[in-house]
């Protein structure tokens, strides 16, 4: 967690358990969250940092929902957030602001060597990381040298913007069809009870966890190759979960049929070459919905 954060129009200043003490030129921060990413809200928060914004966006959270006034953000303190909008300048309370957005443009580095994920959920793009056998030294694109205790990291992606993985993407379109009257949501690299994607006695730190009847939608660039997976029911419900899974990309069934708890992990490799839009269908299998969790591990495109 942050333990203190200042910033102004050159530089961003902070200091957090896992990060230690950074300085960064503001330019290349993107956002900064306050507040914590719960899965009520992960979504909405994804879909704003993915947006084309024109201005800054200063984002508020009203219980299980995120809002935002864009403008222009100024400084920051330790209580205080300064933010123009329009003619007006006010002082926010820090206290009350879930996270800013900046309008930036298109970072001049490109893809970095390597994505560090941090257990809490941020991300840092590093050019250089290395191990010294009890942690890990990087060398920030910003120019600032960080310091990771091991259990600080979730992950380390050296795939330099070849590799997208599904849940970095947000559905254009998603639909529940419950048996029953309950809707399970989908959720992104963690399962509905809100621990890690198990199949196979494997766990898996990305990945979908999909529910039957479920259908979600993605508008894609044309741009991948593409699609792996491993697919199965999560290991935390009984033996008989039974769902029927189609794959589509532009209209055209890239793969179907059933998956029971009962398998072993299906892997996915998929041909996506041109493809822009692409939807995974969850279906109920024989069991009506009951044990219906099916999980889309390690689901990712290829350029």
């Amino acid at each position: 967690p942050i333990q203190s954060l200042q910033s102004n129009e050159r530089q961003v200043k902070v200091s957090g358990d896992q990060t230690g003490e950074l300085v960064l030129p503001s330019i290349n921060v993107a956002s900064i969250r306050f507040g914590p990413l719960t899965s009520n809200i992960r979504g909405s928060w994804e879909k704003l940092l993915n947006g084309e914004n024109s201005k800054d966006l200063l984002v508020v959270q009203k219980e299980n929902v995120l809002d935002y006034i864009d403008g222009v953000v100024g400084s920051i303190t330790g209580d205080k957030i300064q933010f123009f909008t329009g003619e007006d300048e006010v002082a926010v309370n820090r206290s009350r602001v879930f996270g800013v957005i900046y309008a930036r443009p298109p970072s001049p580095e490109g893809s970095p060597f390597c994505a560090i994920r941090l257990t809490d959920e941020g991300v840092l793009n590093a050019s250089a990381i290395t191990f010294t056998g009890t942690e890990f030294i990087a060398t920030l694109q910003a120019g600032a040298q960080a310091r990771f205790a091991p259990p600080s990291i979730a992950s380390l992606d050296f795939s330099q913007g070849k590799v997208r993985y599904l849940s970095d993407l947000e559905p254009a379109n998603i639909e529940y069809t419950p048996f029953f009257d309950t809707v399970w949501k989908y959720r992104k690299d963690r399962h509905r009870d809100g621990g890690p994607l198990r199949v196979g006695g494997k766990e898996y730190a990305r990945g979908l966890y999909i529910h039957s009847k479920t259908l979600l939608q993605y508008r894609l660039k044309g741009e991948y190759r593409n699609f792996r997976a491993i697919m199965g029911i999560d290991d935390s419900v009984p033996g008989i979960g039974f769902v029927y899974v189609e794959i589509k990309g532009d209209g055209r069934i890239l793969y179907s049929g059933n998956v029971r708890s009962s398998d072993s992990p299906v892997e996915l490799n998929l041909d996506v070459r041109g493809v822009r839009d692409f939807e995974v269908l969850v279906d109920f299998g024989d069991n009506l919905e009951i044990c219906d969790h099916l999980d889309l591990c390690e689901a990712r495109f290829i350029k």
